[in-house]
């Protein structure tokens, strides 16, 4: 009696399931709004380091060198959000290299390591940068002692690399074959 009332209950689950849905107008959508935040993450930040790098002056301040180091953070997400698969372009008709470049390929953009690590570099110079004008409102005096041109370049770089380096080991330590890349 116990196995016919399982069959029964599997039978009743089967047919009370919602029907499957079609994915694939969604999975377009979803590469579709990551092109175009890719797009337009390339070009406006490009637009603003442009108009920094006309205008020198603007770079001597350390509010601009933080915020000319944002740009470029977030200009080289917008770089590696289609380079990585499964933003742009799907998975499955994405070309993956072999060999060496392959290996890299799978570390670097299929791991999705860069557009993460950009994304931490991003959020801690972001905050850098809510320090730097809680700073300039309230401790006006302190501000101009702690935050120099030459002080917000070394933070920047600081911010920079500091991500890179603490995901430096789980770039090193892990496996292609275990992160489901086919070759």
């Amino acid at each position: 009696m116990d196995g016919n009332e399982s069959l029964l209950m599997r039978n009743i689950s089967e047919l009370t399931k919602p029907p499957a849905k079609d994915h694939s107008n969604e999975a377009k959508a979803k590469l579709a709004i990551f092109g175009v935040i890719a797009a337009l993450s390339i070009l406006l930040n490009f637009l603003f380091c442009v108009i920094m790098i006309r205008k020198p002056a603007m770079l001597k301040k350390p509010h601009n060198i933080l915020l000319f180091s944002l740009a470029i953070t977030d200009l080289l997400t917008g770089i590696f959000i289609p380079l990585t698969p499964g933003f742009v372009i799907s998975i499955a008709s994405f070309p993956v290299p072999r060999g060496l470049a392959g290996e890299i390929f799978c570390r670097v953009l299929s791991s999705k390591y860069a557009v993460f690590t950009m994304g931490k570099v991003s959020i801690l110079k972001v905050t850098c940068l809510a320090i730097e004008r809680w700073y300039c409102v309230f401790r006006p005096l302190m501000y101009r002692l702690y935050f120099t041109e030459r002080g917000s370049f070394c933070t920047s770089w600081l911010f920079g690399l500091a991500p890179v380096c603490c995901r430096l080991t789980s770039f090193l330590s892990g496996n292609c074959r275990e992160a489901n890349v086919l070759w």
